[in-house]
């Protein structure tokens, strides 16, 4: 009853992937030793926003999913995805 899709991962138009790793080491200021400290074996991580309304996590090394998460603001609007009448390709989540 759902529309037919090719892949799990909706498009991702416009979105722009983001790295994160450790923290840098060239950094200084109040507190930041104890933030480093806490996060310097904080996994390699690709973040990107897709047009199926989730911003996805990639592990860096192997590629695989690790978490995907909807914001509350477009959970309204998911049900828009999954029409099998919408006739159209993208719906922009945005607000």
């Amino acid at each position: 009853m759902f529309r037919v899709r090719k892949r799990v991962l909706g498009d991702i138009i416009n979105g722009n992937p983001v790295f994160v790793g450790a923290p840098s080491t060239s950094v200084q200021g109040s507190g930041y030793e104890t933030f480093y400290s806490k996060h310097a074996g904080r996994a390699k991580a690709v973040y990107v926003g897709a047009n199926d309304g989730m911003l996805h996590a990639f592990d860096a090394t192997s590629g695989l999913e690790m978490f995907a998460y909807v914001p509350n603001a477009l959970i309204p609007g998911l049900n828009r995805l999954t029409s099998p009448n919408t006739g159209i390709s993208h719906i922009w989540m945005a607000r």
